[in-house]
Formats: C-alpha cells, structure tokens, sequence
C-alpha cells in the first residue's frame, strides 16, 4: 500500500487516475481529474497505489469544499476509501464528503463520521 500526494506530482495523479478510470463515467470526478490535466485547476489530489498500480483517488473538489473518491470496484470494501479519506482529513480537516455521489457514497461519509453537504443545495439555493 502506498499513498501518493503533492501539488508537484497532481497533474500525473489525475492523468494515471483518468488512465486508470478510477471515476465514475460522465460524474464530477471525471471532468475535474480532466480540468486538473489541461491546467484549468489545481484540485488537491491523492492516489492509493497497490502493487505499483493506482486503485484509489480522493480529491478536494474546493469549488464546494468537499471530498469526491473512488476506488476501483474489485478493491471495494476493502478500507481503501476510508484510508484515503483519513490521510486527506489530515491535511484539509475542513473538507466535508459530497452526499450527492453515487449509491454508497453518504452512508460511507457517514460511516467515516464525515459531515457531509448537498452540493445541489449550494447550486440550487432555496
């Protein structure tokens, strides 16, 4: 197990992540890692790497302060997402998870006791 992070190295993390697919197809993820990639953004990234092969990715999606992750299917269930989230609540204690994700995703957040925030509720204001 091996963790990678530094603003140094982000743009290679999203390109093995966008390599990798370690997004969910047409999600947020995706078109972040790909802005990350052309320069548009700098989001904070980190992989998860298993036998010299990227398996995980959490990013701080600072439009809305919150965390977006995935982990590569056969790897689920596994405590990868938890420890990707422990090691970027480390460095960004402020970073909420993103209820709005796909199926799993709030009761992980909360499993983790992570506050979490609707990001339609910050787009879409009542």
């Amino acid at each position: 197990m091996m963790i990678k992070f530094g603003a140094d190295i982000n743009i290679h993390l999203a390109q093995e992540a966008l390599k990798r697919q370690l997004y969910v197809k047409g999600w947020s993820l995706q078109h972040k890692l790909s802005s990350v990639v052309n320069g548009y953004e700098t989001f904070p990234i980190a992989l998860y790497y298993h036998l010299n092969s990227p398996i995980g990715v959490i990013m701080v999606n600072t439009e809305y302060n919150v965390f977006e992750i995935f982990v590569h299917q056969s790897h689920r269930r596994l405590g990868i997402g938890t420890c990707l989230l422990k090691y970027m609540k480390s460095k960004f204690p402020h970073v909420k998870g993103n209820s709005n994700g796909t199926t799993g995703s709030l009761s992980f957040f909360i499993s983790n006791n992570l506050e979490t925030v609707n990001i339609f509720d910050i787009l879409h204001p009542l």
